[in-house]
Parts: C-alpha cells; sequence; structure tokens
C-alpha cells in the first residue's frame, strides 16, 4: 500500500526530473553546436590569415626558385597544432616544395582535411599557390575542455533539480496521500464518523471539505439506503423476468425467437447423448410482395396469421420459433424419421395453400420449407440450422412452395458458389471479363443502330462460362454492384468507338439487375458520373431492367428512372410478359422500349395463343407509344410475322450471334438487310 501511495510522488518527481533534463540537455546542446561553429570559424580565419601574410615573400623566393627560402618561410607552420600539410605550387601545378609533418602522416589517411588555398601574385602575373592543409585536433582540444565544464555544469543542475523536485512534490503530493489514507480506512470499515484533517487552505483544503462533507451526506442517507435496496431488490426481480421473457420472445407474434431456439438445441444436444430431433426451417413465398404491394401493417398481420396456422398443425411438445421477417423455425423433439417430417411439411404446404384475409384483402402466398435433424446433420445448433437454412434456399429454389431434407450435395452447391465468387473477383483484378454485343436489328429503317452488351467470363482453367451460370451468383452475394460498374466502363468505352466508326447516333444497351438499384449502392450516381464524364451525348447507353427489378421500391425507382431520362438514357423492360408488369408501371415509369421474352417470340407460328400474345402486346405498346424489341427471334417465319405486327425491333441468332467488339465492327460494315435469311442468318464466320 505504501508502495502505491508513494507512486503518485514517485511519477510526479520523475516528471519534474525529465522536464529538467530534457531542457538542460538542449541548452548544452545548442550552447556546444554554437561553440564548435566559432572555433571553426575562427580557425579558418587564422590559417587564412597565415597564409596571406606568407603569400608575398614565398612569390618573391618563387620567383627566384629559392626553395630554401620557402622552406624556411613556410617551416614555422609545422608547429601549428592544426596543421598537417604545406605545399607551394607553382604556375604549372606542379608542386615545388612541401614540409608533410612526420607525426601527422597517419592523419593524412584517416580524417578529412581542410585545405585553405593562397594564391601567389605580382605585378598582376599568377606565379602558383600557398596550400594549407589542417584537420580539427586543435578544435577538438577546446571542445573536449568545454564539454567537461558542460558535463560538470549538466550534472550539477540535475542534482539540484532533483532534491528541488523531490521537495515540490512532496509539498503537494503528502496532503493527498493524508487524504487518500482517510478514504482507505473508511472504505474499509464502513465508519463514516472518520473525518479528514484540513491542513490548507488552497484546492486541497476544498477537496478535504468536500470530502468531509459527503462522509456527513453518506452517513445520512446510510440507513435510507438499507430500506430502499431491499424494495429495490423485489423490483429487480421482477423486472428481470420481464426483460428474459423479452430476450426470449418475438415482440411481433409471442413466439420463441432466434436465441430461445438457438439455446434450446444447445442445450438438448449436450445434455442428452440419445435424445434425437429435427429442425424445418420454413420461409415464406411472397411475403415480399405483399409488404410492397399492401404494406407493412398487412405483413405484420400475415405474419401473426401464418404463426397461428402453423401452430395449429404441430404438437404441443414442439417448439414454434421466428427467426425474424418471414422466417420460421420448427423444433421437433423425437422426431427424426422422414416420414413424419414430410407429413409435417404437406399439412403445413396444404394449410398455407388457403388465403389469408388479412382487413378484407384476400392475400395468398406460399411455404418452402427445409429440414435437417441431430445428430445426422451436426451436433451444435449453428451446424443443424445452417443446414436446415440450406435446405430450404433449396426447396426456394426448386420452384418454391416445396420442401427439401437436407443432403451433403447441397454444401458442396454452396462450396461451388463460393468458389464462383472467389474466381470472379479474381477475373475482374485480371481482366478475365469481356463485353460481346448482339445486334439489335431495326425493323422500319432495317439497319443496326443498336446493340446489346453481353458479359462473357474467359475462365483461365474452365474457358467461356455463360453469364447465367455466374451472375445469378453474383447477385446473391452483392458483387453484381462491382460487375455491373465493371459493364458500365467498358460499354462507354465501347459505345463512344462505334459511334466513331460505324454510326453517330448508335446505342448500347446494358442489363441492370435489381441488386443494382438498392439505395445504398449509390448505383444511379455512378452511371450519372460515368455518363457526365464520358460526354457521349443522348441515347448513348440504354438500361434494361427486369420486370421483378420495378418491385423493389416503386418510389425510388421512379425518381432514379426519371433522373436518368434527363441524361438522355433509355429505359427498356426485359423479359416482358413473364414477371410482374402491368399498364400501371408502363404509365407511371415513363418506359421507353419494352422487350418480349423470347418463350413467346419461339411461338409465334406454332402456338396460337403465343401469336396473340405477341401481336397484343406490339399494339398495346404503340398505343402507349413504346418501342418493341422481339428478343430470340431464330427464323424469317418469325421475323416476318414480327414485321407485320409493326415490331419496331428483332434481337436473335437469326440476325446474329453476340460478338467482340472488333468483329462485330466488322460484322456491322458488311451487314445487308437483304441478306437476313435462314440459310446465312446462322453463319457464324461473320461473327465468330
Amino acid at each position: 500500500m505504501f508502495l502505491k501511495k508513494r507512486s503518485l510522488l514517485f511519477r510526479l518527481t520523475a516528471m519534474f526530473m525529465a522536464v529538467a533534463s530534457f531542457s538542460t540537455l538542449i541548452t548544452l546542446l545548442v550552447m556546444s553546436v554554437y561553440q564548435i561553429n566559432i572555433l571553426s570559424s575562427a580557425e579558418i580565419r587564422r590559417v587564412n590569415s597565415l597564409a596571406q601574410i606568407l603569400a608575398p615573400n614565398v612569390t618573391a623566393s618563387l620567383i627566384f626558385n629559392d626553395k630554401e627560402t620557402i622552406h624556411e618561410l613556410i617551416e614555422p607552420l609545422a608547429h601549428q597544432d592544426s596543421v598537417v600539410m604545406v605545399s607551394v605550387i607553382d604556375e604549372q601545378g606542379d608542386e615545388f616544395t612541401s614540409i608533410d609533418i612526420a607525426e601527422n602522416a597517419a592523419r593524412l589517411d584517416k580524417q578529412a582535411l581542410t585545405k585553405t588555398e593562397a594564391s601567389l601574385e605580382a605585378y598582376d602575373s599568377y606565379y602558383g599557390s600557398l596550400i594549407i592543409y589542417t584537420d580539427d585536433s586543435s578544435i577538438r582540444k577546446h571542445v573536449s575542455f568545454y564539454l567537461i565544464f558542460l558535463g560538470a555544469i549538466f550534472i550539477t543542475i540535475i542534482i539540484l533539480g532533483f532534491f528541488l523536485s523531490l521537495f515540490a512534490s512532496k509539498r503537494f503530493i503528502y496532503p493527498i496521500l493524508r487524504l487518500a489514507a482517510v478514504v482507505n480506512k473508511v472504505t474499509h470499515s464502513h465508519d463514516y464518523s472518520i473525518r479528514a484533517t484540513f491542513s490548507s487552505f488552497d484546492e486541497i483544503g476544498d477537496l478535504t471539505k468536500g470530502f468531509n462533507s459527503m462522509l456527513e451526506t453518506i452517513s445520512l442517507r446510510d440507513n435510507l439506503l438499507e430500506s430502499t435496496v431491499q424494495q429495490r431488490t423485489g423490483e429487480l426481480k421482477k423486472a428481470n423476468i420481464e426483460l428474459r421473457d423479452q430476450a426470449y420472445k418475438d415482440s411481433l407474434s409471442g413466439l420463441p425467437n432466434r436465441r430461445y431456439i438457438y439455446e434450446l438445441i444447445n442445450e438438448v444436444s449436450k445434455n442428452s447423448e440419445t435424445h434425437t430431433f429435427s429442425l424445418l426451417f420454413l420461409d415464406l413465398d411472397g411475403f415480399k410482395e405483399v409488404n410492397d404491394t399492401l404494406g407493412h401493417d398487412y405483413g405484420d398481420l400475415l405474419i401473426v396469421d401464418a404463426a397461428k396456422r402453423i401452430q395449429a398443425i404441430i404438437n404441443k411438445g414442439d417448439t414454434l420459433a421466428r427467426l425474424g421477417g418471414d422466417e420460421f423455425t420448427i423444433f421437433l423433439e423425437n422426431v427424426v424419421e422422414p416420414c413424419v417430417i414430410e407429413s409435417i411439411a404437406n399439412r403445413i404446404r396444404y394449410e398455407f395453400n388457403k388465403p389469408f384475409l388479412i382487413r378484407d384483402e384476400s392475400v395468398h402466398i406460399t411455404a418452402s420449407i427445409g429440414a435437417s435433424s441431430y445428430p445426422e446433420c451436426g451436433k451444435s445448433a449453428e451446424e443443424i440450422m445452417k443446414k436446415a437454412d440450406l435446405a430450404m434456399y433449396d426447396a426456394k429454389s426448386s420452384g418454391r412452395n416445396c420442401y427439401r431434407f437436407f443432403h451433403a450435395s447441397m454444401l458442396e452447391k454452396l462450396e461451388a458458389k463460393k468458389l464462383v465468387i472467389s474466381d470472379l473477383r479474381q477475373a475482374l483484378k485480371n481482366d478475365e471479363l469481356e463485353l460481346f454485343y448482339q445486334p439489335i436489328y431495326n425493323i422500319e429503317t432495317r439497319k443496326i443502330d443498336k446493340a446489346e452488351a453481353l458479359i462473357r467470363w474467359h475462365h483461365p482453367a474452365k474457358g467461356v462460362i455463360s453469364p447465367q451460370d455466374f451472375i445469378p451468383i453474383a447477385e446473391e452475394n452483392g458483387l453484381i454492384v462491382e460487375l455491373g460498374n465493371w459493364v458500365l466502363q467498358n460499354a462507354i468505352a465501347n459505345v463512344r468507338v462505334f459511334r466513331q466508326n460505324l454510326c453517330p447516333e448508335f446505342c448500347v444497351n446494358i442489363n441492370v439487375s435489381a441488386a443494382q438499384l438498392k439505395p445504398e449502392d449509390n448505383w444511379l450516381s455512378e452511371l450519372i458520373l460515368s455518363l457526365d464524364t464520358a460526354n457521349l451525348g443522348a441515347n448513348a447507353i440504354a438500361i434494361e431492367i427486369t420486370e421483378t427489378a420495378l418491385m423493389t421500391d416503386r418510389k425510388k425507382v421512379v425518381e432514379d428512372l426519371r433522373l436518368l431520362k434527363e441524361k438522355g438514357v433509355e429505359i427498356a423492360i426485359d423479359d416482358f410478359g413473364v414477371g410482374y408488369s402491368s399498364l400501371s408501371y408502363l404509365q407511371q415509369l415513363k418506359i421507353d422500349i419494352i422487350k418480349i421474352d423470347k418463350s413467346f417470340v419461339q411461338q409465334l407460328g406454332i402456338d396460337s395463343a403465343g401469336t396473340t400474345l405477341c401481336k397484343t402486346i406490339v399494339q398495346m405498346a404503340k398505343n402507349l407509344n413504346i418501342k418493341v424489341v422481339a428478343e430470340g427471334i431464330e427464323d424469317e417465319i418469325q421475323l416476318e410475322m414480327l414485321t407485320e405486327f409493326g415490331c419496331h425491333f428483332g434481337q436473335g441468332y437469326f440476325i446474329a450471334k453476340p460478338a467482340q467488339a472488333k468483329k462485330f465492327e466488322t460484322f456491322f460494315h458488311s451487314f445487308k438487310p437483304a441478306h437476313i435469311t435462314p440459310r446465312n442468318a446462322l453463319r457464324e464466320d461473320a461473327l465468330l
């Protein structure tokens, strides 16, 4: 305890000493440097003066070629401590005579010398030079003595500073230490009648008064606190119970939450080696659309009704929990038989196929269900939940409204996706991606003034990878934003070349994913900035968005598309007819182009319903002043029928396959509308 108390004194003394030492040391260092500079300058001036004094006599002797006289003149310099060598150089630059001091021979090789040179002139004629080489030996002698003197001063100051700082520290610290001793005594004895001794009228005295006043207050409140603590303890116990309920219950549905189900699984799996159970992971299909179209209050009521339906199906010993959003999990105790799990999943699907009535609105949703079991699928909550979740996502990707049991192949798919993402990140760095361009044929003008940019991945090991094999994975992972920016920058670079080499008003269409439209990804800002920087003019870039993208935040999408149209960017709806589009969307979003999905185009001349549908879409678009592009044209019959319907543009293998930018330019220059026939339309030598 004594050391702890004294540590403050030690630190304060050390601080004073450090400041004093540093200040003194800096002062002495500056003085030393200053003294050295003065001595060096004085020495240089002294030697230079000697040289100037000797120069006239040496010049006269040099004129008469009198080496002995010169030697006598310069010999006294040898007795100077700092002089190492003296030389006389004639007018041809040869050494006439010199003095090399024997005891300084070693210094010639080991130290840098100062050279002082005096010109030997008479009657405006140059006869040679007197050169004196000196070292710093005399300066070192003076500096050594000076440093010893300064060192003695430094030590004296440090010793005096130590005792002064020790005295000052004690003067200020001891009252604090005495007060600390009283605090320590009160702390250990809980005797609030003890008082600190008042010893000064400064801030420490005020601190002592305040401490004594505080002890008096504590003493008065001590009894009151004792009774209050008992009352508060009871209240805290009650609050803890309520907090526990809140921590383990979902506030909306009243069901156990994610934390509860995790702890339940871990507790059961750790405390019972023979215990078995299964876990169902359930996600509501179409719930997001309900939130987007009817509002979140309808979505909340739907969650509550869905929970009630599930609760009515499972047994009393089973546990239903809400993980968050539209995700539920069901803990089936002592159930691992696939037939039993299948029966429960089918009953849930059957009940969910019935419409929900929410505020007089009939709402239709389904459920995708994944199942895992203990101990086959793992021994921790994380493993079992993860594998049930994987099974559920497999059910969703299989078309929704179905169930799947976990299988090891699902993990393999997950690892394969991770590998694709990893390779795709490297592809962006290693320049493995390339844009191909597929012409969009203007049926009215019989020209090609548009093309769709389609990304291709040249994998170093797997070869060319189709976008349908990596774009969906990039959308799930969020890498689609970086990928989309890459497409945008390269498309802008290519359209600049196309407008120079092909057509001044050429336009390139790029595809935009729904994942890129998230406000936090700043996709719109990136696009507008890139277009402003490129300064390509209006209608150089058009964007194609799917109908699914329109179902995100309609108000935000409308605003974003309005800003793009102001920048001269055309908006096209891709795969029209297979999503959720309606006339209200087309009017509200001011769409420029709709692209009829190829599944409808390929039914032309084969299926009357498909033919009627294509014709109806073209006519509807004309009435709304919207251009139409028919995708997937594969033969002349389809193109002829679309021409009869009044379709504006056509795109497909019958026109041309996608090609690299350079080959696309070659195709453009050789393109003739009359050559669009079934026989030569599919020739690959024109493009590939």
